[in-house]
């Protein structure tokens, strides 16, 4: 990851464009960029981060506030993260993913939910195990999560919602 020079929030509408052109790119089609686009409109993004080497965006992460019933828990669904394919397997995804978690840790949050490969979002510490007392109409086999505050996700059970932008997908 030679010359990264920063991990930040994207700066608004003058950035946005091209956040969804290396989120488009990252997954060969528009519905993922569609899906960021519905988040900020429903001003349910939590954490949004772009990674910037030589002043051009090279990937992006973002977090949504899901919706916890009873309301004792304050979880964030990881949804997407994209790197451009040209500097995919560098590392970017990774420090996009751990920056988004110190954020939410250090700001209060519980926990993260994610739909995902198992290998690839094990290395962040997700798990369906920690995802079992989590109600969700994405449960299942890749339905995992991650705890920021120790044993956040020991009780339950809890009904997830998401953002309407999923519903888009």
């Amino acid at each position: 990851m030679t010359n990264l020079k920063i991990i930040r929030p994207p700066a608004g509408d003058g950035e946005f464009h091209a956040v969804k052109a290396v989120v488009t790119a990252a997954f060969g089609r528009a519905d993922e960029a569609g899906l960021v686009d519905g988040l900020r409109a429903d001003n349910a993004v939590v954490c949004e981060l772009v990674a910037m080497r030589n002043d051009s965006i090279l990937g992006h992460v973002l977090f949504s506030a899901l919706g916890v019933e009873p309301a004792e828990l304050k979880l964030a669904a990881l949804a997407p993260v994209s790197v451009l394919p040209t500097h995919q397997r560098e590392g970017l995804g990774t420090v996009l993913i751990e920056a988004g978690h110190d954020y939410l840790r250090q700001a209060g949050w519980d926990g993260a939910a994610v739909l995902g490969d198992p290998a690839y979002y094990g290395r962040f510490g997700f798990t369906v195990d920690a995802a079992r007392n989590l109600s969700s109409e994405f449960s299942g086999q890749y339905y995992q999560a991650l705890e920021f505050q120790p044993d956040a996700l020991d009780g339950g059970p809890w009904r997830i919602t998401y953002p309407r932008a999923f519903g888009d997908l």
